[in-house]
């Protein structure tokens, strides 16, 4: 099997055609307010199969004959633009407008504002794309804007708990979606126990989410990788943007160094929960804080150097905790999770090669206790990173382009350790050694037009992991077809194996997330997954459809085995089972922008399943997420010059539970009377009853400078259930009843610029 993938990496890397000379013509997009370079602005020769996607440095280089054409660049949250140009022609420098702002003169074409999430052009399928200010225009939960919220309303994705930042894509896990803040990886994308994420819509230029197939570039998850890019700060002028929300204070600056060469972004914000809350004389000493920050030095035209940093931190401080007034078995607790990211990358340029080198640190940790009625349990556990991933790009010719890397990491995990003490549970230590993992891949991939209307994407990633003296070598072949019929249509097909070299397992000992991270050794295999989709792409005028569906079997997917998760102990990875997952369904989302109004609808029709040997007796069971049905729909409308509506629905098949279906008494060991020992059905087997909510916002935008929101989240007060209790009737028979999480959460909030 290796020395067959070696032979196709060896194909793959060399040019299998050689085509007619094309003419080129190339730029640079940027912000016409900001002057920051865009990435992932789409351009399109009107009338031809010839397009291209601007890099990271906003630099895009079209071949084609010579002529005149007609330009079409199209980016998600700006204006659209059609311009005439020729070809060859001198180099371009374009601005693009932001779709928040009015235009008002016509030196371009320009449509209603282009706020597609899903792209025609391109190869890949399963391609979600949000801008910053699509982000912000959603309802939100008291007032913070959320990333991971505003993707989980796209078909494909489901959320865990209401209101929380699970994330859950295409049948997987939450540990199989990748997070790549500025290429740097976030172990832990949550705040507040899961309620909010820990990205600051405030820093964020743009966001993508790839739901696979995958290209050969990306590995190390199963389900989705998360690419978020930071400003990288007005080139120029200085520029101070803030934001208070019924939850939070956020504050970012950013503006040049030195004119034309050196910008910087810095971003801070910090929960006020634990303020607010003394005025209802409630006193938890909770808040979590972020700080993003960010260096580009635009040393020449061909060479850029750039510098992000991330720090979050969640802290509950035992010291000022009072809770035990109200609450006589709690009596203290303390959490303090951090996360901590830093990237540094070189971006070159020389003619038609394009080169990318990063460095990149991630860390992860948590230490969590707590002490009721006399017992403790305390926890702790983290994750470290350093990687070094190179990439480069090159045009060939107009039909052929060739991209190859390499990338390798280590991955230190922490001591494990979990301590109890007290007569309610059992006293000991239980840890698992700190152990390093190393990992490593190569890949390349062809981008090939075979004509005007067919288009190729072969690739192959060799990776491989090491632990100690286990070592995993895997191919990844991936495959992407693309054939447009016409300018309007589009039909993306595409197969990609993703392998996963580490798990999370969450332990349920007690309410706190206590993640875990293990990498694959000789009890743990990697994981692996292997996904077909097929999507259909539609835009006519005003409206764009798009249609996908997928199939995805996986291997080595990690669970419990039974009984497992109820302790108060680490479990060993020798405890943990391992076993096979299959996801398939159907993806539908329309979306139409008019005068005065705009609006979109996502709908999912997804199965999951779950075999593990020690798990449901051997038999196949339903993923507890296997949710059948997902609709969000959103309508946003201009209701005077200063005032906007928008208002999303949302509707979810209810999460699946394994039910208490009997019980029977068995004496007490060393007798002294009988004990209840319930009897459960299948496992998930059972599920929640399907929920709604209504979330509506208001914009109330005075000035360039000023903007209010004014909304509630589930303004009908209709919670999703999130967990059952079993209560025993008078006649024996049990009676479930679901617990909502969060009702009506009305917010205000205000942002500043000047």
């Amino acid at each position: 099997m290796n020395f067959l993938a070696l032979r196709c990496l060896l194909l793959l890397s060399v040019p299998a055609f050689v085509f007619a000379q094309n003419h080129e013509l190339k730029g640079v997009i940027i912000d016409q307010k900001t002057g920051e370079t865009l990435t992932g602005v789409v351009l399109v020769l009107n009338g031809t199969s010839f397009h291209a996607v601007t890099d990271l440095d906003g630099k895009f280089s079209i071949k084609a004959p010579a002529g005149s054409y007609s330009l079409i660049i199209k980016y998600t949250g700006y204006h659209q633009i059609t311009l005439p140009v020729k070809v060859p022609g001198q180099p371009l420098s374009v601005k693009m407008v932001s779709a928040k702002t009015q235009l008002k003169e016509v030196v371009v074409k320009a449509n209603a504002a282009n706020q597609d999430f899903t792209q025609n052009k391109g190869l890949q399928a399963g391609v979600i794309q949000l801008s910053a200010q699509q982000i912000k225009a959603l309802p939100s939960l008291a007032g913070e804007q959320d990333v991971i919220k505003a993707i989980q309303l796209m078909p494909g994705v489901k959320k865990g708990t209401d209101g929380g930042s699970t994330m859950l894509v295409r049948g997987g896990n939450n540990d199989q979606n990748l997070f790549l803040l500025d290429e740097a990886v976030i172990y832990n994308p949550a705040h507040a126990l899961s309620l909010f994420s820990v990205f600051n819509t405030d820093a964020l230029q743009e966001v993508k989410l790839i739901k696979g197939p995958f290209g050969a570039p990306y590995h190390g998850r199963l389900s989705s990788v998360m690419e978020l890019k930071t400003k990288q700060g007005n080139a120029q002028k200085q520029r101070i943007e803030g934001t208070l929300s019924s939850l939070s204070a956020r504050i970012t600056a950013d503006g040049p160094l030195v004119k034309g060469k050196l910008t910087y972004m810095i971003s801070a914000r910090r929960s006020y929960l634990d303020q607010t809350l003394k005025l209802a004389n409630l006193h938890i000493p909770y808040h979590f804080t972020d700080v993003n920050s960010k260096l580009c030095w635009n040393i020449n035209e061909q060479n850029k150097l750039t510098m992000s940093v991330y720090a979050g931190d969640d802290v509950l401080s035992p010291d000022k905790w009072t809770a035990a007034k109200s609450n006589e078995l709690l009596t203290s607790a303390q959490t303090h999770f951090t996360n901590r990211a830093l990237s540094l990358q070189w971006i070159a340029s020389r003619k038609s090669l394009m080169q990318t080198i990063s460095l990149v640190h991630s860390a992860y940790a948590y230490s969590i206790g707590g002490s009721f009625s006399g017992n403790t349990v305390d926890a702790s556990s983290g994750i470290q990173d350093w990687g070094l991933k190179a990439r480069w790009h090159k045009t060939v010719n107009t039909r052929l382009g060739w991209q190859w890397g390499i990338s390798a990491n280590r991955h230190y995990f922490q001591q494990t350790e979990l301590t109890t003490r007290g007569e309610l549970i059992t006293p000991g230590t239980s840890l698992i050694p700190a152990q390093t993992n190393y990992e490593a891949a190569a890949y390349t991939e062809l981008f090939i037009r075979l004509n005007s209307k067919w288009e190729l994407n072969p690739g192959i990633t060799l990776s491989s992991a090491a632990t100690g003296n286990t070592v995993y070598r895997n191919p990844e072949p991936r495959l992407m077809v693309c054939y447009t019929p016409n300018e309007h249509t589009t039909l993306k097909g595409g197969y990609s194996r993703m392998v996963q070299y580490m798990h999370m397992i969450a332990y349920s000992s007690f309410a706190l997330p206590t993640d875990i991270w293990y990498p694959a050794n000789n009890f743990l295999k990697p994981s692996t997954s292997d996904q077909l989709s097929l999507g259909w792409f539609r835009t006519h005028k005003n409206w764009n459809l798009s249609v996908e569906t997928y199939y995805k079997r996986m291997q080595h997917v990690c669970e419990f085995a039974e009984g497992k998760g109820i302790q108060f102990k680490i479990p060993l990875p020798k405890e943990i089972s391992q076993g096979k997952g299959t996801s398939w369904g159907g993806e539908w989302m329309v979306q139409t922008h008019q005068k005065k109004w705009s609006a979109w609808m996502a709908y999912t029709l997804a199965w999951s399943t779950r075999q593990f040997d020690s798990v449901n007796n051997g038999k196949v069971y339903y993923a507890r997420y296997d949710r059948r049905h997902d609709v969000s729909t959103s309508v946003s409308y201009k209701l005077k010059k200063n005032w906007n509506v928008c208002a999303v629905w949302i509707f979810a098949t209810g999460a699946r539970f394994t039910p208490q279906t009997g019980s029977y008494y068995v004496l007490k060991p060393g007798g002294g009377g009988l004990q209840q020992v319930p009897v459960y059905g299948g496992t998930n087997s059972a599920k929640f009853k399907s929920s709604h909510r209504l979330d509506i916002n208001f914009t109330y935008q005075k000035n360039k400078k000023s903007e209010w929101q004014i909304g509630a989240y589930n303004t009908y007060n209709r919670a999703q259930p999130y967990k059952v209790s079993v209560h025993t009737n008078a006649d024996g028979r049990y009676t479930y009843r679901q617990s909502g999480l969060l009702g009506f959460t009305p917010y205000i909030s205000y942002h500043f610029t000047f």
